[in-house]
């Protein structure tokens, strides 16, 4: 267990081991009760946890001081049952998008807004300096996952998203609405002390490519780049 063999993983650097993590160890918490001798209640618990199972990196994003759930229109897909207990299991909701012209003509950064810069910079820093004391051991990440795509199907559902994305000139500008979004955060978080940031779109999936290819080439690539 090693913040330096997760560096080392992350640079491409010869190390002893592979780094190890898991990104969804919370919903295992029948696992966890039996594994860590710690009281699920304490403070401590989750650094513990960590410990105990040898992790070097922990995976972490923070989407910043706006909840756009509450400052603009979002689609609630719901969640697939994946706790053992089905704790986490959510219906979808009703999408306030109905038309792909409301799509087309939406706007991420209007819709939600952006907080001020330094006040977002010092969130992170603490957010960042927060998880070095309850994590010595492991490597925190920053990061932003609200990105181009997924904070496309975030806000529209897959639906709309699809909809919308047949008309690759009429969606190109609310592409780019999202990329502003992230890059403000993704900014912000470069200017903390955090050594490694997350930032990946969930723009392709199992069956690979699902919107037009010129729509990767032309709009989404060159954005990341």
């Amino acid at each position: 267990m090693s913040i330096q063999i997760a560096l080392d993983n992350i640079n491409l650097q010869p190390t002893s081991q592979w780094g190890h993590t898991e990104y969804s160890i919370e919903y295992h918490q029948n696992y966890l009760n039996h594994r860590i001798d710690s009281d699920p209640s304490d403070s401590t618990f989750w650094s513990t946890a960590l410990d105990s199972l040898k992790f070097d990196f922990r995976w972490f994003i923070d989407h910043g001081l706006i909840d756009w759930a509450q400052a603009g229109r979002i689609t609630d897909m719901g969640h697939a049952s994946y706790a053992l207990d089905g704790s986490d299991q959510r219906e979808s909701a009703e999408s306030p998008f109905h038309t792909p012209e409301d799509v087309w003509n939406f706007d991420a950064v209007a819709e939600y807004g952006l907080p001020d810069f330094e006040e977002q910079v010092q969130a992170y820093e603490k957010i960042y300096q927060t998880a070095v004391k309850e994590y010595p051991n492991q490597l925190t990440t920053g990061g932003y996952y609200r990105t181009i795509i997924s904070g496309a199907i975030d806000a529209f559902g897959w639906e709309m998203l699809l909809l919308g994305a047949s008309e690759p000139a009429k969606m190109e500008k609310v592409f780019d609405s999202f990329f502003r979004r992230t890059l403000f955060y993704m900014e912000a978080w470069a200017k903390t002390s955090a050594p490694v940031l997350i930032q990946h779109d969930d723009f392709v999936w199992t069956a690979g490519a699902f919107m037009n290819p010129d729509i990767y080439r032309d709009v989404i690539i060159p954005r990341y780049a």
